[in-house]
């Protein structure tokens, strides 16, 4: 599916808007991806532990990662599992989404049976195939119970280019996964980082919930242990309103809304300043009042939507009261009901 989003960024008063194109990956984004999974292996050590891997054989880590995805010799998510957004017309980010296999055929992310193509693709020799195999196994051979899925789905590979980290990308592609999530007709999804990787463990746990956490003694003290994230999807919309992230206490974000003619936008406006927002509370000082057309904020372009809340978050003793009982049940009812044709467009941080 292809749509488009936008994301507006407020500092100090100024806006910006940019386009988000949201799609699914193919083969031919193989080398994108390959750089996204070489920046993803890199945190929280500055290095890949695929350099050590690779290194032996004479092939360059990218290149070896490219043809990875290019013969679907990777266990946790081959090129057609993975969601791309794209920041102006140009892949920036990207996450793998995928049901798990109960039995994989090797252990770990790489599938050994695929090696012998990809040896024959990258020009290795017998002994640079064997040096892999077993630098790969060293790795992999101990116990994996560590990597026993903790959720129907899984997220893997999550990465944004550095020239476009700091524009909320991260969290849009959280959300893209869930939304995926819930289109495969998964009942929870997962995550997992490593320990010291504290800009990932941040994103994360605005989306999930801590599941079970590998220390380094687990690993003899030679790797810093893993965390595992799990979020059920059924209870996920008690965390998000409209896909929105749940933030941190006095958070504030803009959450967008393109909709459709039939439901009644007077109407909907007034329903939206009335309301009760059960764990959020409306912001005025951007606009008066709250809910503002866009146009009339935005200087220069109209990007295509029509309303733009402004919320912040309350307390957090106060958002889990408000956000755990009927009266939020009864608030996401009226929402879903008010907003079932509606175009949802995108939600972001305010920043300064």
């Amino acid at each position: 599916m292809l749509y488009f989003t936008y994301v507006v960024y407020v500092n100090d008063g100024a806006c910006e808007v940019q386009s988000i194109r949201k799609r699914k990956g193919t083969i031919d984004d193989a080398a994108f991806l390959a750089r996204m999974d070489y920046e993803a292996s890199l945190p929280p050590f500055d290095q890949s532990f695929w350099d050590e891997l690779v290194g032996p054989t004479g092939s360059t880590t990218l290149t070896f990662l490219e043809q990875m995805f290019r013969n679907n010799a990777s266990n946790w998510g081959n090129a057609e599992d993975f969601i791309i957004l794209e920041l102006d017309g140009e892949p920036a980010a990207c996450c793998a989404v995928f049901r798990p296999l109960e039995t994989p055929p090797s252990q770990g992310l790489f599938n050994l049976d695929k090696l012998p193509q990809m040896a024959r693709h990258l020009g290795w020799t017998e002994a640079s195939k064997q040096a892999f195999r077993a630098a790969y196994e060293k790795v992999w051979s101990g116990d994996t119970g560590f990597l026993k899925p903790q959720a129907d789905v899984i997220i893997e590979t999550v990465a944004v280019s550095p020239d476009a980290r700091g524009k909320g990308l991260g969290h849009a592609l959280m959300n893209a996964a869930f939304e995926e999530a819930r289109g495969m007709g998964a009942s929870s999804i997962g995550i997992m980082v490593i320990n010291g990787n504290d800009a990932a463990k941040a994103l994360y746990e605005k989306h999930f919930e801590p599941y079970a956490t590998f220390h380094a003694s687990y690993f003899d003290h030679e790797f810093p242990g893993l965390t595992k994230y799990r979020a059920t999807l059924a209870d996920e919309r008690n965390r998000h309103m409209a896909n929105t992230p749940a933030q941190s206490p006095n958070d504030t974000m803009i959450v967008m809304y393109n909709l459709a003619p039939e439901q009644g936008q007077e109407d909907f406006e007034k329903w939206l300043q009335e309301v009760d927002l059960p764990g959020y509370e409306k912001v005025s000082s951007m606009s008066d009042p709250v809910y503002y057309r866009a146009e009339e904020t935005l200087e220069g372009g109209k990007p295509p939507f029509q309303y733009v809340v402004a919320i912040k978050s309350k307390p957090g003793e106060q958002v889990d009261e408000e956000m755990g009982g009927p009266e939020w049940e009864g608030f996401v009812a009226d929402f879903e009901n008010r907003t079932r044709d509606a175009v949802y467009i995108s939600a972001s941080r305010i920043i300064g």
